[in-house]
């Protein structure tokens, strides 16, 4: 009974914060949700967590935040442990630090969104392994059409430790523009002008951010590299759209 009251406080603070079917009421939600983490409810802490370090609806204070989540990853929240291991790997609100990344998304649940941050990971210098960054990419390119996107310009424009396979290439290309990727496809269409852009350049002119759920580091002398491939991509799918007669909205999120 106490944790059917426990849970019916949280999920209300939470409603309360967010202001879902109820008016919004952020002292009482954040009194709710404080009660229910005093109860050991790691749900409403981790929410409580989130919520500090994004500002969304409580005033932002990611120490406050990065605290309460690394006590849910510490308790081995699993949740906990993936968003703060993307956090201390994409060193955005916080200093990238690679070992406390590594550590906590091995503790996360095994699945493709892990995979692929440990993938990211692996790019990274001071934790470079191309096989490790290519078989977690493999793990997840079912479930997800950026790891065969990413493998494909990987196999494309070769790395460190890795010989370019332009077959290998064209088959990531193919199956993630199959799964739905329209810069896979756009790739795959200009395959010989993109090669030629980066011939003499490594690994680490290949990632772009696309997205929050897929965003990379880069090294600054990187920078104009990426992006003469990456406006091309850009350009070509927004004028392929408009000619259709399609709003391009992705093409706008794409840097």
């Amino acid at each position: 009974m106490s944790s059917d009251i426990d849970k019916t406080k949280s999920e209300y603070g939470k409603a309360l914060l967010i202001g879902e079917h109820i008016p919004q009421n952020a002292d009482s939600a954040v009194k709710l949700l404080e009660k229910a983490v005093k109860l050991k409810n790691s749900n409403a802490k981790r929410f409580l967590a989130l919520e500090y370090i994004s500002g969304e609806h409580l005033e932002q204070d990611i120490e406050k935040g990065i605290a309460l989540l690394t006590e849910c990853a510490d308790s081995r929240d699993v949740i906990a442990c993936y968003r703060l291991g993307k956090i201390y790997l994409q060193g955005e609100i916080m200093s990238q630090n690679l070992d406390k990344a590594e550590r906590y998304l091995l503790l996360a649940t095994d699945n493709e969104y892990v995979q692929y941050a440990l993938a990211k990971l692996h790019l990274q210098e001071e934790k470079y392994d191309i096989q490790k960054a290519v078989n977690y990419f493999e793990n997840c390119a079912a479930k997800n059409h950026w790891a065969s996107y990413q493998l494909g310009r990987i196999y494309l424009f070769g790395a460190e430790g890795l010989t370019k396979d332009k077959e290998q290439a064209i088959e990531w290309f193919t199956k993630s523009a199959n799964d739905g990727n329209e810069y896979a496809q756009a790739m795959l269409d200009n395959i010989s002008k993109f090669e030629n852009d980066l011939l003499a350049n490594t690994i680490f002119s290949l990632f772009v951010s696309l997205s929050r759920c897929i965003e990379d580091d880069y090294e600054q002398k990187y920078k104009s590299v990426r992006r003469t491939v990456d406006s091309r991509l850009r350009r070509m799918i927004s004028q392929k759209k408009l000619s259709l007669g399609i709003k391009d909205e992705q093409a706008q999120n794409y840097e």
